[in-house]
């Protein structure tokens, strides 16, 4: 490569950097102030890695898209991984040399974005999930890998080598990532019943007798309201089990994860407060929230 060339490179490099900044910033509602407490490297990655899974939600949930093979929708995202990982020599999706940059520079493996998109691939069946067994290897898939990702980048004890911890901050970061799933499923619980889409295991909707078509309906009602404490609850025990996972994690990233925590416990929150009424209205941080959220982070540290 000569001079000229790799000038070319860094410079396509940083470009790449800047749109995904830019994207992350316009659409990780509740990631990006999070991401604004880690050093400027591993923020920018943080951008690339999110704009990549970005782009298979957004693939997923396109109506547009309904009609298209499942293995075409995500071509895409596939070809772009095979640009960051070896045997392609080009992609001209915008983020590409960021993301490329940023899987190298941390060391992230291809698999944990292999598993992200056979998650976004489950969205799109319309199979239920019998137990909560099965719904794990789906919180796993769509949200337990980008906890592993998260914690490549972030830096953890085993890289600096003090002994090393690896598998249990693996351990950890898996457990926060089905909470951090499930806090989403009872968020976005009609939306994705108006979609098909129905997350909460069927032994659970049984057991407390409730109905599909109870999930459509104007105001949870009372069955439904105990069915989403239950999961609530659940959600709350595996936040309390992957706590530890702070200390696992490079003291100046920890703000950063301790960021993502508050968000969405704020989330699991709110949804206590109306009484689990995910229905009349969807649950949302108001500005103000956030910004208490934000505010008790930075100032408290959690």
């Amino acid at each position: 490569m000569t001079a000229d060339t790799a000038s070319l490179a860094t410079l396509d490099v940083a470009s790449s950097y800047a749109a995904a900044r830019a994207l992350a910033r316009r659409e990780a509602r509740h990631f990006y102030f999070a991401f604004r407490f880690l050093t400027p490297k591993r923020r920018d990655a943080m951008c690339a890695i999110y704009c990549f899974l970005r782009k298979l939600d957004d693939n997923a949930d396109n109506p547009d898209e309904r009609a298209r093979a499942r293995a075409d929708r995500f071509a895409p995202s596939r070809a772009i991984l095979q640009f960051a990982y070896g045997g392609a020599s080009s992609n001209p999706d915008p983020i590409a040399a960021a993301f490329r940059d940023a899987v190298h520079e941390f060391k992230i493996p291809r698999d944990n974005f292999e598993e992200a998109i056979r998650g976004a691939e489950m969205d799109l069946q319309s199979e239920d999930y019998k137990t909560f067994a099965e719904l794990r290897v789906y919180c796993y898939r769509a949200a337990s890998v980008v906890g592993r990702m998260c914690i490549q980048i972030f830096g953890h004890e085993s890289e600096a080598g003090r002994g090393g911890d690896e598998s249990r901050a693996i351990q950890l970061a898996d457990e926060l990532g089905v909470a951090f799933q499930l806090t989403n499923i009872l968020r976005d619980l009609r939306e994705d019943a108006e979609r098909g889409r129905v997350y909460l295991p069927q032994e659970d909707l049984q057991r407390f007798g409730v109905e599909r078509a109870d999930l459509l309906a104007p105001k949870a009602g009372e069955k439904l309201r105990k069915l989403l404490a239950y999961e609530a609850e659940r959600a709350r025990e595996l936040y309390e089990r992957s706590a530890p996972l702070s200390q696992l994690i490079d003291r100046r990233s920890r703000r950063a994860l301790a960021g993502m925590r508050a968000m969405y416990g704020a989330i699991l929150q709110k949804i206590e407060r109306v009484d689990y009424d995910v229905l009349s209205r969807p649950v949302r941080l108001t500005t103000f929230e956030k910004a208490r959220v934000a505010a008790r982070v930075i100032f408290l540290g959690a």
